[in-house]
């Protein structure tokens, strides 16, 4: 079956499963959708896309009781995808028990922590879009992990700096600091070698 072309919304909707990682009841894919995303949908329309992502067997769909269905993105459909979402899953292990370690280092050691996930992150892209180039019948998918990789639900370090720095004006005000400093230095290592 040929992965054609879907629209902005279908994806979004691949993005919101993907990212969710387990099933989600229909309801709740709804509020994600328009709470979170602040998409202005009608609850017929998201079922008409479910049902051409289902078709497509990009999203795989269960009723469980009278009133009670629910999505899931078809991860063995998109078996290109599995060894980024295994990985997702092993570092969303790792970090659950590292936001405290990450909280009690210096600012200069969460920026290299960040930076360090950033080039992967990065260089993760890079290689995803040459293989776009290679080979085009894989676009989709590999425009799809491109998405997941750069979700900010999965850019703990990200996240944590963020929620510090909004909580904290001080704080804030040295990794503002720290981050020109690091964006100066890396220029001028770029510009002067």
């Amino acid at each position: 079956m040929s992965k054609e072309k879907i629209d902005k919304f279908c994806k979004d909707i691949l993005i919101v499963l993907l990212v969710h990682g387990k099933k989600i009841r229909f309801t709740k894919l709804y509020e994600k959708l328009t709470d979170e995303m602040k998409y202005k949908i009608s609850r017929p329309t998201l079922s008409e896309h479910l049902k051409h992502l289902q078709k497509r067997k990009y999203v795989k769909r269960r009723r469980e009781g009278i009133q009670n269905v629910t999505y899931r993105f078809n991860e063995e459909y998109f078996t290109s995808l599995s060894e980024t979402i295994e990985t997702q899953k092993r570092l969303t292990k790792l970090f659950q028990d590292k936001k405290e370690r990450f909280n009690s280092l210096p600012i200069d050691q969460q920026i290299i922590s960040i930076t360090a996930n950033m080039v992967l992150r990065n260089l993760r892209q890079l290689k995803l879009e040459i293989l776009i180039g290679l080979n085009p019948s894989k676009e989709f998918e590999n425009k799809l992990e491109i998405m997941f990789i750069n979700d900010l639900t999965h850019r703990y370090y990200d996240r944590w700096l963020l929620k510090n720095c909004l909580k904290d004006k001080e704080y804030s005000d040295k990794v503002l600091k720290k981050i020109d400093l690091t964006i100066s230095d890396g220029m001028k290592d770029l510009f002067e070698n």
